[in-house]
């Protein structure tokens, strides 16, 4: 087959799939230059496509998913009739990524309303809460979509496995998170300071003015060596630099700014 004459199928199947002719779900417009076109006997064209539907049914189109199965779909076109017969499908294994799947279904979830749920205030019964939680999805069949059907039992064993984990890490998290001792970012601000000034060698930590050229050079803090007079060090994360030289314990935080 020449160029000329795929490219006249592939339009006559646009056509008729704009016009709303083509038979069931597998058949887009914007799936028409991705087909496969097999057997021409005359006016009859065999063609096909590979689809890629997420398992549990979330919208995919051109971004990579944790959890699909390939599905052939086989069609036939009637250049003559103008209309498509949907022939059947294929489907291959499934391929999942449980961790990439199970991190993906909690990326927006607010783990701190979790535990207005939890009844008790100890680690112990944040996780009591987190596996009931999760046993109870489970048993609901929370988890089912279109395909799931397609996964073997030691992959759904391996999903249930790392759902687990990353909920119960995720609610552990804000748990933890809860515990601890808010510090202001003022409050730190001078804590780090006395604690370089009291250094063999003397800094000082200060902190630019945003939208000055210092700033863009140097960033909001740094910190200044007082006998050298020289930049030791720049664009620091002034929480992470308090952990650093001691200034805040394990058990602080500094207080998200408002």
């Amino acid at each position: 087959m020449d160029r000329e004459q795929e490219n006249k199928i592939r339009c006559v199947i646009y056509d008729i799939v704009e016009k709303g002719g083509a038979p069931g779900e597998g058949l887009d417009t914007w799936h028409v230059e991705r087909i496969s076109i097999g057997a021409v006997n005359g006016n009859q064209v065999h063609f096909s496509i590979d689809r890629h539907p997420h398992l549990f049914g979330s919208p995919t189109r051109g971004q990579a998913s944790s959890a699909y199965a390939t599905i052939t779909y086989f069609y036939k076109l009637d250049m003559e009739n103008l209309s498509i017969e949907f022939l059947g499908e294929e489907r291959d294994e499934p391929v999942i990524d449980c961790r990439m799947l199970a991190s993906g279904m909690f990326e927006h979830h607010d783990f701190s309303e979790e535990l207005k749920n939890v009844s008790g205030k100890t680690e112990e019964d944040v996780i009591a809460y987190g596996n009931e939680m999760v046993d109870n999805w489970i048993n609901e069949g929370t988890f089912e979509g279109k395909y799931i059907e397609t996964l073997t039992p030691a992959q759904m064993e391996e999903l249930y496995k790392c759902i687990r984990e990353e909920f119960l890490y995720g609610v552990t998290s804000a748990w933890g998170f809860e515990q601890k001792v808010s510090v202001s970012k003022r409050a730190l601000f001078q804590r780090v300071q006395r604690k370089l000034s009291a250094e063999p060698s003397p800094k000082k930590l200060y902190k630019a003015r945003k939208g000055s050229r210092l700033f863009s050079n140097v960033g909001e803090y740094y910190v200044v060596d007082l006998h050298t007079n020289t930049v030791t060090r720049s664009k620091i994360d002034i929480e992470e630099f308090a952990k650093e030289n001691n200034s805040l314990a394990s058990h602080e935080c500094m207080e998200p700014e408002k």
